[in-house]
């Protein structure tokens, strides 16, 4: 049974005849991929939604046009919606 993802891909790989374990799968292609926590900087899986160490959403959806995008950002990198001002405005 596999120990880990990178594991789980190898021997699918070779069960499929695609590559052999000893010579075609390189550590580029079993590494798995990171990023910085923008809040508590630290190092988390690149698929994160939230932060594990700080819990913080990594990702919002823009109140006028749906789009995901980074939290980090007070306005949507399509539309240009400052979520703080819309939410404002619609209070009002």
């Amino acid at each position: 049974m596999p120990q880990n993802i990178n594991d789980k891909v190898s021997e699918q790989a070779v069960w499929e005849n695609s590559v052999t374990p000893d010579n075609d799968i390189t550590p580029t292609t079993t590494q798995r991929r990171m990023m910085v926590c923008y809040k508590c900087r630290e190092s988390i899986p690149a698929y994160s939604i939230f932060c594990p160490y700080c819990s913080i959403a990594l990702y919002v959806k823009c109140p006028q046009c749906g789009v995901e995008y980074s939290s980090q950002y007070p306005a949507c990198s399509l539309c240009g919606t400052n979520r703080k001002a819309y939410y404002k405005q619609q209070r009002q």
